[in-house]
């Protein structure tokens, strides 16, 4: 009787998964019966219930985005993700469209409310649009050219360092982790000071990975379900807060920096209204430009040796550039990097590639209609930087090639509006961008006077990691390094 028992209620469980499945497929149909004619065209792939496309995007999202819309001779494309309809803007018009909505049309911040744990409260995307608005141009104030010219020698001294601590005569290391390392030290001591520079290995580091890692697709639809990762992301943001709060109050009590740092130039912002930034929203800013540019200029860096390295001619140039505008003996600083064309143009081209950003989102708030399409409220909609830089008619030549002459000689990035978008464009584009080629030319400007460096492989060897939310190569990613005779 237990056997049979067993049996029946196996068949139970069946019957029920049968019949949720058959009635989320009839909802799906019923939904789409109240759409408009003129829905863009749905993909040609595997379709999974309630998952949807995730498996056919989730090999290759660049690659699934060009060829759909190759297949589907159209500009705009409609599918599914996790019971979500969303929608690819894939051509140079419609990503115009995109990047010209105002947020009462497709918001940003409705996009990226899985954020909002994060980030905090009061900022970024927890806060009116208007008054983000006024917190970028807070940062952007402290990203300025004299803000740079300080920063320089705090990264190349906090490299440097590094480099003798970790880096010996000769030897091998994962570069991924290793130039990882050397991104949160920059990135801490020149964006934040000192005093949270001094907590990396305190706390802090750790803080910081805990919430980096909670952001996946999971969380990016479901951000506060009841998981180990988001604890500990919460719990992690708290105490990275409370870490900036505690610098804030320190210096607010004793001596302040002899002269204004980031952290002292946000402290001094004031809103259109009169009010003072608090201590807790430049706590959320510092922990929004941390996870916008500490992992994104970590993966940057190590793309950019995995190209540079697995060309020879390309490395030739970058050296004999750098010997050019940098001699032995002198030092380096800001000038002599924005002389590094050569070296910005490989930066550049490793972003067209491979982009940290592999999509970029935003919610429709009302019916909105581009061309013959008309794409219904509530619609997930979004880019591509990837996929815009593997485009040829957006203006790229032989575009699976690695070719940093593409841009100073050829200006392919001109040809287009949106094939170049690896910083994303319009009001919400990276306020980061110069701090990154900053950051990343100073940290290999240095490897490459100090060491001869090899890759072990080629590019080819280096999948763009698919597990994850940004495009990582698949590690560990190893270097042989071996220090140059003076």
């Amino acid at each position: 009787p237990g056997h049979k028992k067993g049996k029946m209620d196996s068949l139970f469980i069946l019957k029920l998964v049968f019949t949720l499945v058959v009635l989320y497929v009839v909802q799906r149909k019923v939904r789409g019966w109240g759409k408009y004619t003129s829905y863009p065209p749905a993909v040609k792939g595997f379709w999974v219930p309630f998952l949807g496309h995730m498996f056919s995007l989730g090999k290759d999202p660049a690659g699934f985005f060009v060829n759909q819309l190759d297949r589907l001779k159209t500009e705009a494309f409609s599918f599914e993700l996790f019971g979500t309809d969303c929608v690819f803007m894939g051509s140079d018009d419609a990503q115009s469209v995109f990047y010209a909505a105002p947020e009462e049309t497709l918001s940003a911040a409705e996009a990226y409310k899985f954020m909002k744990p994060a980030f905090g409260k009061d900022v970024v995307y927890d806060s009116p649009d208007g008054k983000f608005q006024q917190q970028r141009k807070f940062l952007s104030k402290c990203l300025s050219v004299p803000a740079f010219r300080k920063m320089v020698g705090i990264i190349h001294d906090e490299t440097v360092d590094y480099l003798g601590e970790v880096w010996k005569d000769e030897g091998s290391l994962d570069f991924y982790s290793d130039v990882g390392e050397m991104i949160i030290r920059t990135s801490t001591h020149a964006l934040q000071g000192p005093q949270i520079r001094s907590l990396v290995h305190s706390g802090y580091a750790q803080y910081m990975s805990d919430i980096d890692h909670a952001i996946n697709f999971l969380s990016f639809f479901y951000p506060d379900l009841p998981m180990p990762s988001f604890k500990k992301r919460n719990l992690a943001r708290k105490k990275v807060g409370e870490m900036i709060t505690n610098v804030l109050k320190f210096r607010r009590e004793n001596e302040k920096p002899a002269e204004p740092d980031f952290l002292e130039l946000l402290s001094s912002s004031t809103y259109s209204d009169g009010t003072t930034i608090t201590d807790d929203q430049i706590a959320g800013l510092c922990v929004a430009l941390m996870l916008a540019g500490q992992h994104t200029s970590n993966i940057t860096s190590c793309w950019v040796g995995i190209f540079m390295l697995s060309h020879p001619d390309v490395l030739a140039k970058v050296r004999a550039e750098q010997e050019e505008v940098w001699p032995e003996g002198t030092e380096l600083d800001l000038d002599k990097l924005s002389q590094m064309k050569y070296l910005g143009d490989v930066i550049k081209e490793t972003l067209r590639m491979r982009p940290p950003i592999i999509m970029v989102f935003r919610k429709a708030m009302v019916d909105f209609q581009f061309k013959e399409y008309v794409i219904p409220k509530g619609t997930l909609v979004l880019v591509s930087p990837p996929a815009s830089g593997r485009m040829e008619n957006l203006g790229w030549t032989n575009p699976d090639k690695f070719d940093p002459a593409r841009f100073h000689e050829r200006k392919e990035d001109k040809k287009s509006t949106n094939g170049y978008i690896a910083f994303s464009r319009g009001k919400h584009s990276c306020i980061g961008e110069k701090f990154a080629y900053l950051q990343i030319k100073t940290i290999w400007a240095l490897i490459l006077r100090n060491y001869d460096v090899s890759l072990k492989g080629t590019s080819a060897d280096y999948p763009v990691d698919p597990t994850t939310l940004l495009a990582s190569p698949v590690t560990p990613v190893t270097i042989h390094y071996k220090r140059k005779q003076k």
